[in-house]
């Protein structure tokens, strides 16, 4: 039996980056499959998420994928499930493959979590007397005790989290795959995540795609780094990531795309942003700023179809796509219903920033209740360093006073 588990070859996945492109895509993609044809062709609004990405992975070998967000990572483990098909290339996978790539794949939220044992089962090619078998140590693993009559839906996100990856490692798989899901836990139940992992790889291949740089250099016996969907290594640990690393200083510094960010978005059927636009106190044209510097925002809308509560959000994130803080219209204007053809003004201005120095995005994102509307990156600001120390993302404005009394 040969220990090639995996066997990626020029592998290339795109995507449409509009909610116009997403119809045509998919009225594309639908039509290939019946006629048999590939469609490989980079259409307009579409982009590549991964390109001529090959891998081979052993019986045995653990592998790290790391790279800045929108690197293709998570779309790379996505081709290896079968979960996505490639636009070109070719991924074989010979075994029973486990993915915890999100904690809502092949759960269903009205179900208990005993139910969703024997069907997430199923639909990763498990039979029921498989599952049975396996039943009692999922339970154990997981902690979650009585819990598991009640509907997933009622978990919390660290309790899907323990039954989803309970499910996916106690079906003995020969390929397991696991996205930055895993961080959602408490530290103690991680720890025997990747324990149990160590087990597992003796006799499986195991991909890691992770930020933490701790994990990839204690399981990991060599990692890739991928940039804008291209792989740029693929080689020892140590190398891989200092490689990352480096990609990280360069977006404090300047210099590095900011395609990590999420892609930009517009549902033109409900709504035309007329305006975004962002005014800061910089006075050069790379928006650098102090640490209490602020900005002003104005928007403009026209609502095309009624919009029962719109919200506007912005998050500032830093370069590796964390969110540090956001500000929102939610409870602080009035409740916006809108008809079709109705056009809204809005300004928000925020004083003072209170970032430590840094590479950060200012995004601004809107929605009609659950659903996104709209989101755009609008400026990315640098905090210029005053000299003094600071320590995490953030100093409030603060008074100090001090008084000294003499001893004598």
């Amino acid at each position: 039996m040969s220990d090639a588990l995996v066997t990626a070859q020029g592998l290339w996945k795109k995507f449409p980056r509009t909610q116009r492109a997403t119809r045509r895509y998919a009225r594309r993609a639908l039509w290939s499959r019946l006629v048999g044809r590939a469609d490989d062709a980079l259409q307009a609004e579409e982009f590549w998420a991964l390109s001529d990405f090959s891998l081979t992975l052993q019986r045995g070998e653990a592998v790290g994928i790391i790279g800045l967000n929108g690197s293709g990572k998570s779309t790379t483990l996505s081709l290896i499930a079968g979960y996505l098909q490639p636009d070109r290339g070719a991924c074989i996978t010979s075994g029973k493959v486990a993915a915890f790539i999100n904690l809502s794949s092949g759960l269903n939220m009205n179900l208990s979590g005993l139910d969703n044992i024997f069907l997430k089962g199923a639909l990763d090619g498990r039979s029921r007397a498989e599952m049975r078998s396996a039943l009692g140590d999922i339970t154990e693993f997981s902690g979650l005790g009585d819990f598991l009559q009640s509907p997933v839906g009622k978990y919390s996100t660290g309790m899907k989290m323990r039954l989803a990856f309970s499910i996916a490692i106690h079906t003995q798989p020969d390929i397991l795959l696991v996205d930055e899901v895993l961080s959602v836990g408490d530290f103690e139940f991680r720890q025997r995540c990747m324990e149990r992992m160590q087990e597992l790889r003796r006799e499986a291949a195991v991909v890691l795609v992770t930020h933490s740089m701790n994990d990839v250099s204690r399981f990991c016996d060599r990692a890739l780094v991928l940039d804008t969907g291209k792989m740029l290594f693929d080689g020892d640990v140590g190398d891989a990531i200092q490689l990352y690393k480096n990609a990280e200083q360069a977006l404090t510094t300047g210099g590095v795309s900011t395609s990590h960010i999420e892609q930009e978005y517009e549902n033109t059927d409900a709504l035309h942003v007329e305006a975004a636009e962002l005014t800061t106190q910089a006075e050069d044209p790379e928006a650098v700023l102090d640490a209490f510097d602020g900005f002003e925002l104005r928007l403009r809308l026209v609502a095309r179809r009624p919009v029962r509560n719109l919200v506007v959000g912005v998050p500032i994130k830093r370069h590796n796509g964390d969110m540090i803080t956001a500000v929102s219209s939610e409870g602080h204007c009035e409740q916006l219903s809108l008809e079709a053809g109705d056009r809204v003004d809005m300004h928000l201005s925020v004083e003072h920033l209170g970032l430590n120095p840094g590479r950060y995005s200012i995004v601004v994102g809107i929605v009609d209740g659950p659903e996104f509307l709209y989101r755009k990156v609008l400026q990315i600001v640098r905090i210029r360093s005053s000299g003094l120390q600071t320590w995490g993302n953030y100093t409030p404005s603060a008074a100090w006073q001090a008084n000294v009394s003499s001893a004598s």
